[in-house]
């Protein structure tokens, strides 16, 4: 076959994350062995792998180690970049590279480099795994702001225009958030799921919460490799600025003047919407296969203050190729 005749579409396959192992079986013998005898292909234990050797078989075993090599991270307004570990730089030598603490070099393939030309990334650290019936997993957030410096930015703040102007216009900070979730399914086709949000920030003053949670019901799902595929979902939000970087959606944001408020009376709380709260409603539809459209309808309000209602009706088309 001719290369010009192979379309890389043409191997995609639907792969329910239900079928993909995420953590090894125990004991580690009873995994499934795939037997294919005599032109014919079966199932077995893998402990009874010797049956199927013949006398005298010659065993090579692979003791080679896999690193995580491959890593995602985000700009604050959301987009991906990817840093591939080619080889280690300083020090030179894997056994020594694995075994520094602190700072270390790699020669790296960046993908989506166009994107990051300056800027601070978000760091993202993901644990899954399934307890009983729940799918759970584990994520952390670590956001390196460009102007780290508590000094600087109480500096800034001293002298800041008054709180409306000063929208936007203060240093960022450090940030971390950690996120637990969890989802099971409560019928056929219908899953529940829900998130716990903790946020930190640098600076010891700050006034709004620092815990946050999403509740979620979703019906089905469009799937890229699936044409007519569908799903139906709903969302509901309630998340403090500290629980976000930055939100496309919502338009919320916690004003720099969090570190003047003192009191519930203070004149630039009204002023302080501390992140946002509400629903979204969306539907997705795969149009052909790798052709996905989504709808969705956001009805957000702040969590604090008198800021507007937000409602935002959201359509995407999204080519897979």
């Amino acid at each position: 076959m001719e290369t010009k005749h192979i379309h890389i579409s043409d191997y995609n396959y639907d792969l329910p994350d239900s079928r993909i192992a995420k953590i090894p079986v125990s004991p580690r013998d009873t995994s499934k062995l795939l037997v294919y005898r005599h032109g014919e292909i079966s199932d077995d234990i893998f402990y009874n792998l010797p049956k199927y050797l013949p006398e005298k078989s010659l065993m090579v075993f692979n003791n080679t180690k896999v690193i995580q090599a491959r890593m995602h991270f985000r700009k604050e307004t959301g987009a991906l970049i990817e840093v591939f570990l080619m080889e280690p730089a300083a020090p030179t030598d894997y056994e020594l590279m694995f075994q520094t603490r602190g700072e270390c070099s790699w020669l790296c393939m960046v993908g989506n480099l166009k994107k990051w030309k300056e800027g601070s990334l978000v760091r993202t650290f993901d644990v899954a795994g399934k307890i009983g019936v729940f799918d759970v997993y584990a994520t952390y957030y670590n956001i390196d702001a460009e102007n780290d410096s508590v000094t600087e930015y109480k500096a800034a703040t001293a002298t800041a225009p008054a709180v409306d102007a000063a929208v936007g216009a203060y240093p960022a900070l450090d940030q971390e958030i950690y996120v637990v979730g969890a989802s099971t399914k409560v019928a056929k086709d219908l899953k529940l799921s829900a998130e716990w949000l903790h946020g930190k920030s640098d600076i010891d003053e700050w006034k709004g919460d620092k815990d946050g949670y999403t509740v979620g019901l979703a019906y089905k799902g469009a799937k890229a490799a699936k044409a007519g595929s569908w799903g139906l979902y709903a969302n509901y939000f309630d998340q403090p600025q500290a629980t976000y970087v930055k939100h496309t959606i919502t338009g919320y944001t916690a004003l720099p003047a969090w570190a003047q408020v003192t009191s519930t009376t203070d004149a630039t709380l009204k002023n302080f919407a501390d992140g946002f709260k509400g629903y979204e409603v969306g539907a997705n539809y795969a149009f052909a296969k790798n052709i996905v459209g989504t709808v969705r309808y956001y009805d957000l309000e702040a969590r604090e203050g008198t800021a507007k209602d937000v409602r935002t009706l959201w359509s995407e088309v999204v080519f897979t190729f």
